[in-house]
């Protein structure tokens, strides 16, 4: 990886970790992350126009990713519902990469070198910290730490599905704004009980704003 790509992952992950804070610190968890994933899919759909739609062989990587997604999400909030964001982000996180080497690996052919090596033992280590202390708080329960590793699990198949696909979409830009678009659509599905999709945006632009925005 070159610098750019570098800080590209870094930017991502800053951004990624915002607004899942904004929406575990919100009173309507569940209407928050609806409503930023809708807001940030709406001004990607012209740019359709302009790249148009991924090649076939991406589509089902598409639905893969996002029925993947969907469940993910469904259990990252409920893990957010049980556990502190403290525990709950990182483990996540660091789950989901130490699952996505071997399974890139595995599937896709990739390898790293030493220093990728080192930087996955590293967060090897701090997971381990992390379930130790989670192990000493109380307040941290089993179910909590179970639904943690569903969306850790989770988050590594996604980011799987996105790797192969976005390399069959003849386009990054392509595939990248319409999974957007269906994982927006795949949940606001999830929450048809709640109202239309427009409804999941009252009393949540706070939220969604920045994140489209972002």
């Amino acid at each position: 990886m070159d610098t750019t790509h570098v800080l590209a992952a870094l930017l991502s992950a800053l951004l990624h970790a915002g607004w899942n804070a904004a929406v575990k610190t919100s009173r309507e968890p569940t209407r928050a992350m609806t409503a930023q994933m809708l807001l940030s899919a709406l001004p990607v759909l012209p740019g359709l126009l302009w790249v148009g739609l991924p090649a076939a062989a991406a589509w089902p990587w598409i639905a893969a990713s996002t029925c993947l997604n969907v469940l993910t999400v469904s259990a990252l909030l409920r893990a957010y519902a049980l556990g502190g964001f403290g525990i709950v982000y990182p483990v996540v996180r660091a789950v989901a990469v130490l699952l996505v080497v071997p399974l890139a690996a595995g599937l896709a052919g990739d390898r790293i070198g030493v220093g990728a090596l080192a930087g996955v033992l590293a967060i090897v280590a701090s997971l381990a910290v992390l379930a130790w202390d989670a192990a000493r708080d109380k307040g941290v329960t089993m179910q909590a730490l179970g639904w943690t590793l569903v969306a850790g699990f989770g988050t590594a198949a996604c980011v799987i599905c996105d790797g192969q696909g976005v390399r069959v979409a003849g386009s990054p830009w392509a595939y990248g704004f319409v999974v957007s678009a269906t994982n927006a659509a795949a949940m606001c599905w999830r929450q048809r009980a709640a109202g239309s999709p427009w409804a999941q945006l009252k009393g949540q632009w706070a939220v969604a704003v920045p994140v489209a925005v972002a």
